[in-house]
């Protein structure tokens, strides 16, 4: 103990050889106040000092256990991911209201293939009508629906597409799908979900399940209208059958098309046009011939297509 002098200053006390001092590790300092722990401590202190020790050479345990299980699946997750890298773009529908699209396409015709937009079973009883139609043996005025009735997207491509000399019955299918979609997109979703395409009468019957399957919530099968079948057409469904018409309408006119005459069909403005058909990718200028009367687009679908968005999961209708 050092004296009290009356009149010196108190100094702290330093260690002349800092450098020559022991340092503690981390463990030698954890054993040492277990000790310290054990021998002074409460009870309940004491308790509580072996339940945290425990506890942390339990977790210490576990992980040792879980590591090679862990290892494996991030490896094995590590794979799946690049797997799901190589699958082409096409193959994942990002958005259930839209066709869908190959980002990645070097033509046209790949951007949004015909089998994907009209089934194969679909494609089979459109042909069938449009071989009868191509050979005279019906007419678009007839038996079958009042011309009147008809979309004028049909009507005016209908003799250019018959007499084609490549693929005539093939064009004329895609013109008779274009039909029934723009008729069931004028139809009401009122009057679709109380008796399904039957007041469609320039969609046949042969119809009326695949569009319904396709196009409507909950009334396939064609039983809409039935007694606890009714089916919901909605508006984003109705955008739906839009978009499907829209990218079959680009097929049908080589990719290079003028929008006056579904903007008619439709009825629909011309804001409404444009967005859907830059949706899907294409570029759309103003028709600057026309200098009067409804305002008119020229479409041109690119390749690759190119979207409002810059990532093609997120865009929107």
């Amino acid at each position: 103990m050092t004296p009290y002098i009356k009149g010196k200053t108190d100094t702290p006390v330093t260690d002349p050889n800092p450098s020559k001092r022991k340092s503690i590790s981390k463990e030698e300092y954890s054993e040492g106040l277990e000790k310290v722990m054990m021998s002074f401590g409460s009870s309940r202190a004491k308790k509580a000092w072996s339940a945290a020790k425990r506890n942390h050479i339990d977790s210490l345990r576990l992980e040792e256990t879980l590591a090679p299980a862990v290892s494996h699946i991030e490896t094995e997750m590590d794979k799946t991911m690049n797997e799901l890298d190589d699958v082409p773009e096409q193959a994942v529908q990002t958005n259930p209201y839209l066709p869908v699209c190959n980002t990645d396409a070097a033509t046209p015709d790949e951007v949004y293939l015909l089998n994907d937009l009209i089934s194969t079973e679909e494609m089979k009883l459109l042909k069938s009508t449009a071989t009868s139609l191509i050979e005279g043996k019906t007419t678009l005025a007839g038996t079958l629906v009042k011309e009147e009735e008809r979309s004028q997207f049909l009507l005016t491509n209908f003799s250019m597409a018959s007499s084609s000399t490549v693929r005539p019955v093939e064009l004329v299918s895609m013109l008779l799908y274009c039909d029934y979609l723009i008729t069931l997109y004028k139809s009401s979703p009122k009057t679709v979900q109380q008796f399904g395409l039957q007041k469609c009468s320039s969609i046949p019957h042969f119809m009326h399940s695949s569009l319904l399957d396709k196009f409507t919530e909950g009334g396939g099968g064609g039983r809409a209208g039935a007694k606890g079948a009714q089916c919901s057409f909605s508006s984003k469904m109705k955008d739906k059958v839009m978009s499907y018409l829209f990218a079959i309408a680009l097929r049908f006119s080589g990719y290079t098309l003028n929008s006056s005459v579904l903007q008619k069909d439709l009825q629909i403005s011309s804001n409404k046009v444009m967005s859907m058909f830059r949706v899907l990718g294409c570029s759309v200028s103003l028709d600057k011939s026309v200098s009067s009367g409804l305002k008119q687009y020229n479409i041109t679908l690119k390749v690759p297509p190119v979207f409002p968005t810059s990532n093609r999961k997120k865009r929107k209708l």
